[in-house]
């Protein structure tokens, strides 16, 4: 997959424009993806931060990245939470998906065959549930973001 077949892509998946900048000056909310001499990036910018950088070689490993991120279905996994939370507008600032907790963030963390999924907030966890079932441990996340 080059530039052109990831913007014929998203366009018929129906991903809107604006959530996303291909090759053009990163704009908040929304992944962009971007070349240097070296590598291709692709990453979510939200209030001028970037979130969730990643690297790669070549064009069509990064394009790829960059649909999966945007038109991949949730499969309940926690692979696949993050780009679902953001589709339906959490802002990356709200949660962290196997990732060190921020401060005031709903989190969903694998500690061995249990899943956590907590609010952190002034350096502890609160609301702490456990989970041995990954898409239940993603479901419970989600309904801590969206209600539900």
């Amino acid at each position: 997959m080059n530039v052109e077949d990831l913007r014929r892509a998203l366009a018929t998946a129906g991903i809107p424009p604006d959530r996303h900048r291909i090759l053009d000056r990163p704009a908040d909310d929304a992944w962009c993806l971007t070349r240097t001499k070296q590598a291709w990036k692709v990453f979510y910018r939200h209030r001028g931060q970037t979130f969730y950088p990643r690297r790669f070689k070549d064009e069509s490993a990064a394009c790829h990245h960059l649909y999966d991120q945007l038109a991949r279905p949730a499969d309940g996994t926690a692979a696949g939470l993050r780009a679902a939370l953001l589709r339906r507008g959490a802002s990356p600032c709200d949660f962290r998906v196997m990732e060190q907790p921020g401060e005031s963030t709903w989190c969903i963390r694998r500690q061995g065959q249990v899943w956590q999924v907590f609010f952190f907030e002034r350096g502890g966890k609160r609301d702490l549930r456990r989970f041995t079932d990954e898409v239940i441990a993603c479901d419970h996340l989600s309904a801590q973001l969206f209600g539900g």
